[in-house]
């Protein structure tokens, strides 16, 4: 593994930064900041939070911290609860987190039938009109097979998600 050479606690924060890098491209999938998808990240993660928690786990300033958990409220994706034991508040997932990846599973199917729809487009474009028989279309042909079996594979990975989610 990438993470294998470090002592554990680094090796444990190694993978931490990486679930949380997987779990930011998803949020950009879903057209959320870096900085909202980070926090939301670390929230999956920790399950429940405090503004000094995100704030010394991310580095980002109290403001940005707050403006991306007020964001997050108004999805309806976490809540804010006060702490009996503290004056500050904790913020924890509104659904459990298998809700979310059925979401992010369904926008992803649809994410592939779009590019199945287009790469099925652009293969009847290149029979029409003889543009088969021009130079480079054979490879852009078998670039267009290579994609269709990237997007199959990643599709049925999609849907084994939404079935493992479904259990969870």
């Amino acid at each position: 593994m990438w993470y294998a050479n470090l002592n554990p606690e680094n090796e444990l924060k190694a993978i931490e930064k990486r679930l949380v890098e997987i779990i930011v491209n998803l949020g950009y999938f879903k057209g959320r900041s870096r900085r909202t998808s980070e926090i939301l990240a670390h929230l999956y993660i920790y399950n429940k939070v405090t503004q000094k928690m995100l704030r010394e786990i991310t580095g980002y300033s109290t403001g940005t911290v707050s403006s991306a958990l007020r964001e997050l409220q108004k999805l309806g994706l976490i809540r804010k609860s006060s702490d009996p034991q503290g004056r500050e508040y904790s913020y924890e997932l509104a659904v459990p987190v298998s809700h979310q990846l059925a979401r992010y599973s369904v926008a992803m199917d649809r994410y592939f039938r779009a590019w199945n729809e287009f790469l099925e487009r652009l293969e009847n474009e290149l029979r029409k009109n003889q543009i088969s028989k021009k130079k480079g279309a054979e490879n852009i042909c078998r670039f267009i097979g290579k994609m269709r079996v990237v997007i199959q594979a990643s599709a049925n990975a999609v849907r084994k998600l939404q079935f493992t989610a479904s259990e969870i």
